[in-house]
């Protein structure tokens, strides 16, 4: 386990607007809360038009395209252990190399994406939604965590609000993204790739990712802020 021990320099002084109008971040909060419940309302709205419009863009050869690689490429390596993997290694070299800054982004992102994970997880074995591309097919719906005599506690057909990939991507990426804009945008990009391997290849609904993608900004925000006022997130 890498351990932080060198405190950064807070970069929000005592007198910024944050710090001496505090109503101010909770409007921040609770328009982002507005925001994400009101995608997510649309989300569920739309699920099956994207669905529609989704499988009408597939040529009856898809699984062979180019596109089709690329999605099964991204879901892949874009799982959760793929992805601790990736960023451990970058927390080691960074470390290696003496900057403590950039080992503790690198932790605190592994910190963020598993604590969304968990949450994602959690939540979808339970809820028993079942996705879209289900084998052999079911119909459409919320089954909960028992059916019909079944648990359905961790059955894949099951489990897809809110989607995973999605949660633990965005939410490691959303650390680097608050804490280096410039290098985060293109680890947000790659993760919102990671959550289109998924609509693309059916294994969710659009309501499924989108949830998980504000499960995941919310997390990554919440750990980011923890370790920047901490110092130090152990």
């Amino acid at each position: 386990m890498i351990c932080v021990v060198c405190k950064e320099p807070d970069n929000h002084p005592v007198n910024s607007p944050s710090h001496r109008f505090p109503f101010l971040r909770k409007k921040r909060v609770l328009l982002f809360a507005v925001v994400a419940a009101a995608l997510i309302f649309g989300a569920f709205h739309y699920d099956s038009t994207f669905r529609s419009w989704m499988l009408s863009e597939q040529s009856p050869h898809w699984k062979h395209t180019p596109e089709h690689a690329a999605s099964v490429a991204l879901s892949k390596y874009g799982d959760w252990i793929p992805l601790m993997g990736i960023t451990a290694v970058a927390a080691l070299i960074a470390r290696g190399f003496g900057n403590r800054k950039w080992t503790k982004i690198f932790v605190t992102a592994i910190v963020a994406s598993a604590l969304a994970g968990i949450l994602a997880t959690s939540c979808r074995s339970l809820t028993g939604r079942t996705r879209p591309i289900a084998t052999p097919p079911i119909t459409p719906g919320w089954y909960g965590p028992y059916h019909n005599g079944r648990c359905l506690i961790g059955v894949h057909a099951y489990n897809s609000f809110p989607s995973g990939h999605t949660a633990t991507a965005v939410g490691l990426a959303a650390v680097i993204l608050f804490s280096q804009p410039l290098w985060g945008i293109p680890c947000m990009l790659v993760a919102l790739a990671i959550a289109a391997s998924r609509l693309y290849l059916g294994q969710h609904n659009l309501s499924d990712v989108t949830a998980a993608l504000f499960l995941g900004l919310a997390v990554g925000w919440g750990t980011w802020r923890i370790a920047k006022r901490k110092g130090n997130i152990f």
